[in-house]
């Protein structure tokens, strides 16, 4: 009689493991994109915020002084920050100019700006009363 032993098979085969490695390449070419696109985002933001926070403080020093803080993008001092921050302020819009007055009463406004590198438009609202900003991209 022939004694036939049956083995214990552990592991994956060969075909199961390309399987795999195609899923998961396959699932990276979806995920990867979005990822680095929110990641893109995200720096670009960061750029605006930083641009912004630094007119928020100088607007406060106006305000504390009792003045209202007017901002215009032709200002000269906007342009040389925006250019620290790695933008470009976007001439030609009509409503490129707000007031904050001492009260905190806020004149609605918006800024038109240029990331760079990247070259994306971005659009920063300020609204009426209380100031509250938005960042958005056109």
């Amino acid at each position: 009689m022939m004694n036939h032993r049956l083995r214990n098979h552990s592991g994956f085969t060969l075909i199961e493991l390309i399987i795999v490695i195609a899923l998961i390449a396959l699932m990276s070419t979806v995920v990867v994109p979005r990822l680095w696109g929110s990641y893109s985002q995200l720096k670009q933001k960061k750029k605006l915020e930083t641009f912004w926070s630094e007119v928020r403080r100088e607007a406060y020093k106006y305000n504390q002084a009792g003045e209202s803080f007017i901002f215009d993008s032709d200002n000269e001092q906007w342009q040389i920050l925006a250019q620290k921050s790695q933008l470009e302020i976007l001439p030609n819009h009509p409503d490129d100019q707000f007031v904050i007055r001492p009260d905190g009463f806020t004149q609605q406004g918006e800024v038109h700006l240029l990331v760079l590198p990247e070259k994306i438009r971005w659009k920063v609202t300020l609204s009426m009363p209380d100031g509250s900003v938005n960042f958005a991209r056109y």
